[in-house]
């Protein structure tokens, strides 16, 4: 199992930040490198809430929220890929830091996929998946600032 966290502090309120993340089929609007997020199920916010990321450029993932804390915590697993990856979870937590900030951390878990190569592919993903976890925090920040949608990363 390959593990990525990244975390940045943020100089908006977590109430504000929270209110962007929970919306469940809004990803796309904050996340550069997500075309769109579609809600599955009907359910926009909180346990058992089912999307689909589209990345641009191809990949699909099936994400299900398992565990939740209103204000403070989501929890989703990856139950179908189309990267090579066997399994995963991440995980996005928010913690007040002042009156008008707060931390956003992340992880992610995943099992890669290929048999003998997965250890390998690991390897590669991990460093390109912090990055875009960085990259991700920033832009959640600039959305909460500007309510501006993110544009596609190349």
């Amino acid at each position: 199992m390959f593990n990525v966290r990244v975390h940045r502090n943020l100089n908006v309120p977590r109430d504000d930040v929270w209110n962007v993340v929970k919306d469940f089929g809004g990803h796309y609007r904050f996340n550069p490198y997500v075309e769109y997020s579609p809600v599955g199920n009907g359910i926009a916010e909180g346990m058992g809430s089912e999307r689909e990321l589209k990345f641009y450029g191809g990949p699909v993932v099936k994400q299900k929220v398992i565990d939740y804390e209103e204000g403070h915590m989501i929890l989703v697993g990856i139950s179908e890929s189309s990267w090579p990856i066997k399994r995963g979870w991440s995980r996005l937590t928010l913690d007040d830091t002042g009156e008008s900030s707060c931390l956003m951390q992340y992880h992610l878990s995943f099992v890669p996929a290929l048999g003998p190569l997965a250890p390998l592919l690991g390897l590669y993903y991990k460093p390109v998946f912090t990055n875009q976890g960085h990259v991700v925090l920033r832009s959640v920040e600039q959305f909460v600032l500007t309510g501006e949608e993110a544009v596609e990363f190349h």
